[in-house]
């Protein structure tokens, strides 16, 4: 009963968020440039969010997993609410640099410390309820769009902003209603282990294997939603209601892979389908820079499809990997390395984009991924290698 009511509650302020997310993503980079009066530092938003957001990862987790889940995931959400007030009222770039730097504060827990809760609260079942919470949150994300353009239609196009901060404030409120229930996500550790015991269990292979995914997994959504739909306009000549269709077609066909791979993974296990991600999202990046016409489009989905069976593997992997009592931390840790790829892979592979042609730095990066889904392979098939299939004990 408890564990039911912990998933519905989960997944409904999730979904309320990211409708919220969806609606300014869009409008954000405009509405910098207007204020700012500079539209060549717009990439100053991604730095913003992905510095807060990554830095708080670790220290959340650790810090979740002695007092308790549950109020970090509320100040989380309440976090985002008060961001999405700042962008209302920001009068100047820097304001809304410094939202944004607030929104990636409040985004950290809900997008790592949730997914712990959900694997403490279905034993046995990871794998299909972390999957379709991420896609759940994708779905928003994908809904998020097209609802804040319909508003925007009525009502002045800020005003997206008041309604992510309402969608986030009633998410928020939604957790201190109903307070997650699941053995050890709310009670406090008041003897939580100390760091240095957590060094062998971190320098497993397994465990080092599934934060070499997380960073590619990191890297590779990051590319998708920044360097790609540019290169889409440059290079193949497409147009801005095709780049619109290219994100719908991302969100969707990364949300669905999400969704369909969870039961998979927990009759097959999650290691063969992280490998198989990378190779299948390495494919359809290197494939996009050979590919023309409705070809194109379906290299464009497969790299998606890859990315959502390397998030579901992955993420299972880690909360399988981790001790009851250290989910939050390994949670945070994961986190950590997708953020880490998230902020430098994208600016490797633009500067090699830059140096070497368009289509260099993605057809690299494709060929790259495929190599750390073999990679991973071998480690899981050494010694150890399915140590990540079943939770930690030490």
């Amino acid at each position: 009963m408890h564990s039911n009511r912990t998933t519905l509650v989960l997944f409904l302020a999730v979904f309320l968020m990211m409708v919220g997310v969806g609606m300014i993503v869009a409008l954000l980079p405009r509405h910098y440039s207007v204020i700012s009066g500079a539209p060549h530092t717009v990439g100053a938003l991604a730095a913003a969010f992905a510095l807060a957001y990554t830095a708080v990862q670790f220290p959340a987790g650790r810090l979740a997993d002695r007092y308790g889940i549950t109020p970090f995931l509320v100040a989380g959400y309440l976090v985002c609410a008060l961001a999405g007030l700042g962008f209302y009222f920001s009068r100047s770039g820097l304001a809304i640099l410094a939202g944004r730097f607030v929104q990636g504060l409040g985004e950290a827990p809900v997008w790592s410390l949730a997914p712990a809760v959900l694997a403490l609260a279905n034993p046995g079942r990871e794998g299909r309820v972390i999957g379709s919470y991420n896609a759940v949150l994708h779905l928003g994300l994908t809904i998020g769009p097209g609802l804040g353009l319909l508003i925007g239609r009525f009502l002045p196009q800020e005003t997206v902003f008041v309604v992510y901060a309402v969608l986030c404030g009633a998410g928020g409120l939604l957790l201190a209603r109903f307070p997650v229930k699941a053995a050890g996500a709310g009670a406090i550790q008041r003897q939580p282990r100390n760091f240095r015991a957590l060094v062998p269990i971190l320098r497993r292979p397994a465990v080092l294997a599934t934060f070499l995914a997380a960073a590619v997994y990191g890297a590779g959504y990051g590319t998708g939603v920044t360097l790609v739909p540019v290169y889409l306009l440059e290079a193949k000549g497409a147009t801005s209601g095709g780049v619109g269709l290219y994100f719908t077609g991302f969100y969707l066909a990364l949300g669905t892979a999400l969704f369909l791979t969870g039961p998979a993974i927990d009759r097959w296990g999650h290691r063969k389908f992280t490998a198989a991600g990378m190779l299948v999202a390495g494919a359809g990046m290197a494939g996009l820079t050979l590919a023309q016409g409705s070809v194109l489009a379906g290299m464009a989905l497969l790299g998606s499809f890859g990315l959502g069976l390397l998030g579901t593997g992955s993420l299972t992997s880690v909360n399988r990997a981790a001790p009851e009592d250290l989910r939050g931390t390994f949670s945070g840790a994961y986190y950590l390395a997708w953020g880490v790829g998230m902020f430098g892979g994208p600016l490797a592979i633009g500067g090699l984009e830059a140096a070497a042609g368009a289509g260099m730095g993605l057809l690299t990066w494709g060929l790259l991924m495929g190599v750390c889904g073999v990679v991973l392979v071998r480690v899981g098939s050494g010694r150890g290698g399915e140590a990540a299939e079943t939770p930690a004990s030490e």
